[in-house]
């Protein structure tokens, strides 16, 4: 399961026309500028969203799933990029983005379920989740001030594109 994609589609119906005057190569370039702002992006949600409060750093594995999707062409007109966060062992990554219900949990596979609590070996075959509260929306409230600064470093590539062209 993957959550928190941020992905980035630019969309260039509007702009096509205007951009095929200087051909292929301004695309291209804002291809490359998409792929170079991707770890950069990854870096920024790593030390901006995921350390310290409201998410203590313990293992780093939720920092380790955020990686950048290398950018691709969709098609002649649209370039589709994108960062994305908890898959794989980091999937508890959804839960503290929107938040869990209480819920129970039942041992499956076993007789009984085994933890540690208060210092203490405890065995059960169902314990009741809590539930946990959204944690501030890590994620989400990363997507529009990214979307703004990737629009900033875009812009400022393609104008430089055109200036040397």
């Amino acid at each position: 399961m993957r959550f928190g994609m941020l992905e980035l589609v630019l969309d260039w119906k509007r702009l096509h026309r205007n951009l095929m005057r200087w051909g292929g190569a301004i695309v291209e370039q804002s291809r490359v500028k998409i792929d170079a702002l991707m770890p950069q992006l990854a870096t920024k949600i790593i030390i901006k969203r995921l350390s310290g409060t409201p998410l203590a750093r313990r293992s780093g594995v939720l920092a380790r799933s955020v990686v950048p999707i290398p950018a691709r062409y969709a098609s002649t007109t649209r370039i589709v990029s994108g960062v994305e966060s908890s898959s794989g062992p980091a999937f508890y990554g959804v839960a503290q983005e929107r938040g869990v219900a209480p819920h129970l949990i039942m041992a499956s596979g076993a007789r009984a379920l085994s933890f540690i609590a208060h210092g203490q070996r405890v065995y059960a075959r169902s314990v009741m989740h809590p539930g946990l509260s959204r944690a501030v929306g890590w994620w989400s409230s990363m997507e529009a001030e990214s979307e703004d600064w990737i629009r900033a470093e875009l812009q400022d590539a393609l104008n430089q594109a055109m200036e040397e062209e």
